[in-house]
């Protein structure tokens, strides 16, 4: 072992490193090891908030006030969204993003988006009742920090359902 490395040195000069699998670099290439696939390329934030964006306002979600079943139709579209073929919404689309399954680097389907998007539909909902628009917003904030800051861009949607979001080719 090195002793350069991020290891611990004892006391008798043998260095201790963390199992590979337990760092990112590690889970990164565990997963790449067992795909086969290559790393996947991180979107950029400000084209995955410019997709979220087409995607808010894509299904007229103001239409609710006028016509309430229509929610459902709103609700059914951020769900599935990211399900469409080729693991592109229409705002994903536009901005040239995709949802990809993290394994295989195939695209996203719709078992997936449902479980990718659950989360965030449920916290829009939330933000309709004043009791429940500090959770809403809290969830909210780790979603956008995660995607910033997270080497994958992974937010915990993505984390749960296995999913990137990666830039098109």
């Amino acid at each position: 072992m090195d002793p350069q490395s991020d290891g611990k040195v004892l006391e008798d000069g043998l260095v201790v490193e963390p199992p590979q699998s337990l760092t990112a670099e590690g889970a990164l290439q565990q997963s790449r090891d067992e795909s086969g696939a290559e790393p996947w390329r991180k979107a950029p934030a400000v084209r995955r908030i410019m997709a979220d964006v087409i995607d808010r306002l894509l299904p007229c979600p103001w239409l609710g006030y006028l016509f309430p079943p229509w929610l459902a139709v709103v609700v059914a579209y951020e769900l599935l969204s990211d399900g469409l073929p080729g693991g592109r919404s229409v705002g994903k689309r536009l901005m040239g993003l995709r949802a990809v399954i993290v394994t295989t680097g195939k695209p996203c389907n719709v078992a997936r988006s449902l479980l990718r998007n659950a989360g965030w539909t449920a916290t829009r909902l939330c933000f309709a009742s004043l009791w429940l628009a500090p959770l809403a917003l809290t969830y909210s904030l780790i979603e956008v920090l995660l995607v910033l800051f997270s080497p994958s861009g992974q937010r915990l949607g993505d984390w749960l359902a296995g999913t990137q979001v990666t830039v098109d080719s």
